[in-house]
C-alpha cells in the first residue's frame, strides 16, 4: 500500500529534525571541548555557525533586514511598579576577576545578582502579561554548567589564567506551545565585550535540541531562541539564535551597561525583550503561524 502525501510529507520532516539533530549535537561537542570564554568569528564559522549584522535592540537602524524572531515589550506597556523593584539591586563590584587564589568579589554571585532582579521583576509585575511559560530542563535536556579556567600557550606549557564559569537558567517556552521559540537566561563570570559568548552558543544549543526531541514542531524549519547574558555585574547582551537549513545564525546585541547603582534604561531594555513576543515566520506552511497570530 503506497503511502499518502501527507504522510511522505511528515516523514520527509522527521528526517530532516533528525539530521538538524545530530548537526547541533555535533556542534555543541565542539565548543564544549574550547576552554576559551569567548568565540571569534573564525571559530564560530569552523563550526558552521554564521554571525549575522549586530541586533538592533536600540530600534535606530530603520533599514535592519536581518532575521528577526522575537520583538521587544512595549515600553508604554511596562507597568510603573517595575521600578519598585530598585531595592534588590546590587551596587557593582568593581573588582577584577583575575585568579589570584580567591576573590573578594565572587563573578558568578555578582552576575547572579543581576539575574536575580531581571527574574524578580519579571515574575512579580509582567509575566502575566506575555506569552511566556517557565519550564523545566532537566535529565537530558539538562541547561549547562561550566567552572574551571582559561588556560593559555606559554614555553613551560598550559598556564592558568583567568577564572570561568557559566551557568544557564530560567529557561522558557511560548505558553501554547504552538511555536518553538524559547528564551533563557545566562550568568557569565566573564565579559566578552563584542565576542560572542562560549556560553551563549552551548546554551543555545541545548534549548535547540530541546525543541527537536520533543517532536512537537515538526512542521517547523526554524528554531529560534533568545539569551540574555549577565556578564559578571557590569555588562549583559542579548543575543538571538537560531537554526535553520542545517546551519546556525547569530545577532548579539552592542553589550549593555549595567555598571550602576541601580536599575538603569539598559536594564530595563534587558526586561523588555526578556518579555517580548516571539515573531517572525519558523513553519513551513506559514499562513498556520502568521504575524498577527504571533502577537496576540
Amino acid at each position: 500500500m503506497s503511502s499518502s502525501p501527507e504522510s511522505l510529507k511528515i516523514r520527509a520532516r522527521q528526517e530532516t529534525q533528525r539530521n538538524y539533530f545530530y548537526k547541533l549535537c555535533a556542534i555543541e561537542q565542539e565548543a564544549e571541548s574550547l576552554h576559551t570564554p569567548t568565540l571569534d568569528d573564525e571559530q564560530l564559522r569552523s563550526f558552521s555557525i554564521q554571525r549575522l549584522d549586530d541586533l538592533d535592540v536600540d530600534g535606530n537602524v530603520s533599514d535592519d533586514s536581518g532575521p528577526r524572531y522575537f520583538a521587544p515589550f512595549p515600553t508604554n506597556t511596562l507597568p510603573e511598579s517595575v521600578k519598585t523593584t530598585a531595592d534588590s539591586w546590587q551596587e557593582p563590584c568593581h573588582v577584577s576577576t583575575k585568579s589570584t587564589g580567591w576573590y573578594t568579589c565572587d563573578p558568578f554571585s555578582e552576575a547572579d545578582f543581576r539575574l536575580r532582579w531581571l527574574d524578580r521583576t519579571m515574575h512579580f509585575y509582567v509575566i502575566d502579561e506575555t506569552r511566556w511559560c517557565d519550564v523545566e530542563m532537566d535529565g537530558r535536556n539538562k541547561l549547562p554548567f561550566f567552572e574551571g579556567y582559561a588556560y593559555r600557550n606559554d614555553h613551560d606549557g598550559l598556564v592558568r589564567e583567568d577564572y570561568l564559569g557559566f551557568l544557564g537558567d530560567h529557561a522558557r517556552t511560548v505558553r501554547d506551545g504552538c511555536i518553538p521559540h524559547m528564551t533563557c537566561a545566562v550568568i557569565d563570570s566573564t565579559v566578552s565585550g563584542t565576542q560572542v559568548p562560549r556560553s551563549v552558543v552551548i546554551t543555545a544549543l541545548t534549548l535547540m535540541k530541546r525543541q527537536i526531541r520533543s517532536k512537537h514542531f515538526v512542521d517547523h524549519h526554524t528554531i529560534p531562541v533568545l539569551i540574555i547574558t549577565f556578564q559578571h555585574d557590569c555588562a549583559a547582551t542579548i543575543t538571538q539564535v537560531h537554526f535553520h537549513g542545517n546551519r546556525v545564525f547569530i545577532r548579539q546585541s552592542r553589550p549593555l551597561n549595567l555598571d550602576t547603582n541601580e536599575p538603569n534604561a539598559e536594564a530595563y531594555m534587558l526586561l523588555r525583550w526578556m518579555a517580548g513576543n516571539p515573531i517572525g515566520e519558523t513553519a513551513y506552511d506559514s499562513h498556520l503561524y502568521n504575524q498577527d497570530t504571533l502577537l496576540q
